[in-house]
């Protein structure tokens, strides 16, 4: 299985538990589940579950390079990936959660 394989079916592990138990969205519990979703809430557990079976990747806070971006990703192989990103960004600033911060979840995906 290659990495991007590992991140897809995390991804979908992730969405398919989000839909089933639901999901806290603005005070409102939901079962409409998207990766900007994950991304919003639960990117820790994308990212610490593929870095647990990824070899070589990490697990990053990117409060380490923008104290205001509560997001984790992971690192790998000198790319950035998470829930929105499975083809990975050289820069943690050219992932799509860092791209679209202060838009809302109906802004974002409007334009999917």
């Amino acid at each position: 299985m290659t990495s991007a394989d590992v991140m897809r079916q995390v991804r979908d592990e992730l969405l398919a538990e989000m839909k089933r138990d639901g999901f806290w969205l603005d005070r409102k519990l939901r079962f409409d589940p998207t990766p900007w979703d994950i991304n919003n809430g639960y990117c820790d557990d994308f990212a610490d579950r593929c870095a647990e079976l990824i070899n070589g990747s990490e697990a990053v806070d990117l409060m380490e390079y923008d104290e205001e971006l509560a997001h984790t990703a992971l690192l790998y192989r000198g790319k950035f990936y998470d829930a929105e990103c499975l083809g990975g960004a050289v820069s943690w600033q050219d992932l799509p959660i860092v791209k679209n911060m202060g838009k809302t979840r109906a802004q974002v995906l409007a334009h999917d």
